[in-house]
């Protein structure tokens, strides 16, 4: 998948990368896998523009925490500051290989392992998620092209910079006010799209890449017609839970944590605004609280039911594979293989997503904005 279906929308975002010049990973068309850019001021871009996000995301705050706002506007401004928030925790400040490692074996092992991959038929969640990643691109171009619209329409929003001055109401912008909106709309740009590579194609492609991992196996257990047919599949199995283990290590620290708990959060704030406060936002910049709604409910539906899928599925894999064997008189040495084999999960510290916490997940989000908005109603 990673090599095939997905293979476009990785180039793709990776150029839009290199117009920013401060992502210092590439894609290498020869090899096909990805590289750590040698040029050390690249390094150095990155390493400053972490520290620009840093203060810039505390301005915010402190500007939402200590701002004289309405209760409407700081709401707006906790949707636009948590939005950012998103993509803040997956920037890698020391620079670290393990994001591309981790990449390359999964396209490793397509091409090296996976052979029969081209003859499977691309389920329906996978095409589901390849609409999802076009959707995804589109809204990291327009979520800070919104915000910066917003800012002109109305300087004074929070949690936007001009909303800490005093005089935002009364900013022209023939002269040099103009800068602040521009550098919001560049550090925006620098958020959305070098901020969400390891996002989309971390969490986003390897769940549904491993579930058509699972595809080909259980395919490959139906087809298979002796024990050496069987074994080959384990040995395959064996490689995925390798793939699995390395992808945990680095997810479950941090981008599986702060997907599961600001998605959700964001869900509920946006679906509020989006229904209460639609009057208080002026166009173009409302269009963006949709888009955060759907997208939003997308992650929190697709994205975590994927996740849980690779634990359903990967039990099925180990069930087909001790049915196949039941009825073969010399499977001693396969089972012995069989227990070196444990089911494969998505972490998040010491919890895993499984098939109950999308479904926990929605009705989380869908009853706190319910009580959101039945205390609002009460206190009128």
């Amino acid at each position: 998948m990673y090599t095939t279906l997905f293979s476009p929308f990785l180039k793709r975002h990776l150029a839009l990368c290199s117009y920013l010049k401060t992502f210092p990973y590439d894609f290498n068309p020869e090899t096909r896998r990805l590289f750590k850019v040698t040029d050390g001021e690249c390094g150095m871009r990155h390493r400053l523009m972490c520290l620009i996000i840093l203060a810039y995301m505390s301005t915010l705050l402190l500007g939402l925490i200590m701002g004289n706002h309405s209760a409407a506007a700081r709401i707006i401004g906790i949707v636009f500051f948590m939005t950012y928030c998103l993509p803040v925790g997956q920037w890698n400040y020391n620079l670290e290989m393990t994001p591309v490692q981790v990449l390359n074996a999964f396209m490793d092992f397509e091409t090296k392992v996976l052979k029969d991959r081209e003859n499977m038929k691309m389920s329906l969640l996978a095409r589901a998620m390849a609409l999802f990643m076009h959707v995804a691109h589109f809204s990291v171009i327009a979520v800070p092209m919104a915000a910066f619209a917003l800012i002109l329409v109305r300087p004074c929003t929070p949690p936007f910079l001009l909303s800490l001055s005093n005089q935002c109401e009364g900013i022209v912008w023939y002269g040099p006010a103009i800068i602040i909106p521009l550098f919001e709309l560049w550090i925006g740009l620098q958020f959305f799209i070098t901020g969400t590579v390891w996002s989309f194609f971390g969490i986003f492609v390897s769940v549904v890449t491993l579930q058509t991992y699972f595809r080909i196996l259980n395919s490959q257990i139906l087809a298979s017609v002796s024990l050496d047919d069987v074994n080959q599949v384990i040995q395959k199995y064996r490689g995925i839970q390798v793939l699995e283990k390395h992808l945990n290590e680095w997810l479950k620290p941090v981008l599986v944590p702060s997907l599961i708990t600001l998605a959700p959060s964001l869900q509920i704030l946006s679906q509020y605004v989006c229904i209460q406060m639609h009057n208080d936002i002026p166009m173009p910049g409302f269009l963006v609280v949709p888009l955060i709604v759907q997208n939003t409910i997308i992650v929190n539906i697709l994205v975590f039911t994927l996740a849980s899928y690779v634990f359903s599925s990967s039990a099925r894999v180990m069930q087909n594979i001790k049915r196949r064997i039941r009825k073969e008189p010399r499977r001693s040495t396969i089972k012995k293989d069989l227990k070196a084999c444990s089911i494969m999960k998505i972490k998040f510290g010491t919890n895993f997503v499984d098939r109950g916490t999308p479904l926990v997940i929605q009705d989380f989000c869908l009853s706190q904005t319910m009580q959101l908005l039945l205390i609002k109603r009460g206190t009128r």
